[in-house]
């Protein structure tokens, strides 16, 4: 690690943020092996109509979900037999939750989109660091004729610009992390570095990677630095929380 180049870059960043029109995890990236709050964001109704119904479909290795009613209307939990029952917390359990569902009662149901809803549950998330699970998310709306417009945010993977595809809410898990500086040994390889969008700046050798914009134009304009573009397994890196 280059002290100096550390300590100036990762003092240079600037919070930065964009708004997004997709189906999104508002609260960030997971912790592995932890029992987590995960909240999506509904940022949009459907072709002008407002959202009446949002049903979310869980990774299986969640455990042991437990969803919170909003304002929107109340949860409803679907559950499912397993073909492998698993013991936490001294208990063994043969089902478990696969579908989160929230419906609007009729009478709540507004004349047009005009809200942004959230959607909140927790979940034991699995010992898996640096993986990416998706969430996909159905999204109903009542047109004036009563009939139903469905918004699938279902496609697991890369969008390009100008898709049609409703990308599915993404979640990022992440290594237990302590504030400053952590060190983590990379078992399978990672090609999309969005895992560290959290993090203010990820150091392999004399590469550096920043999701920052700010702080990605310092890496690239800094000498003997190189652009961090993907990490190889086994390969041991530096991330400051």
């Amino acid at each position: 690690m280059k002290k100096l180049t550390l300590t100036t870059l990762a003092l240079s960043i600037i919070s930065s943020g964009t708004a997004s029109a997709h189906v999104s995890v508002a609260t960030g990236a997971a912790t592995a092996n932890s029992s987590q709050l995960i909240t999506l964001n509904v940022p949009h109704g459907c072709e002008g109509f407002d959202t009446n119904m949002v049903e979310v479909n869980l990774p299986t290795s969640f455990k042991l979900t437990r969803p919170i009613d909003s304002t929107f209307g109340k949860a409803v939990t679907h559950k499912e037999v397993l073909d492998e029952p698993f013991e936490l917390y001294g208990k063994t359990y043969t089902e478990d939750v696969r579908t989160l569902t929230w419906n609007k009662a009729a009478e709540d149901v507004l004349e047009s989109d005009t809200h942004l809803y959230q959607f909140s549950f927790r979940s034991k998330i699995p010992n898996t660091p640096f993986k990416k699970y998706y969430l996909p998310t159905i999204q109903n709306c009542t047109a004036d004729d009563e009939s139903t417009i469905k918004s699938e945010w279902t496609f697991k993977g890369k969008t390009e610009h100008g898709s049609s595809e409703k990308p599915a809410p993404a979640l990022w898990v992440v290594p237990a992390h302590t504030p400053g500086w952590n060190e983590y040994t990379i078992e399978e390889s990672i090609s999309d570095l969005s895992v560290f969008d959290s993090a203010y700046i990820v150091w392999s050798g004399n590469q550096a990677y920043s999701s920052n914009p700010v702080t990605l134009k310092q890496i690239e304009a800094t000498d003997d630095v190189e652009l961090l573009q993907s990490i190889p397994a086994n390969a041991t890196i530096w991330v400051k929380y």
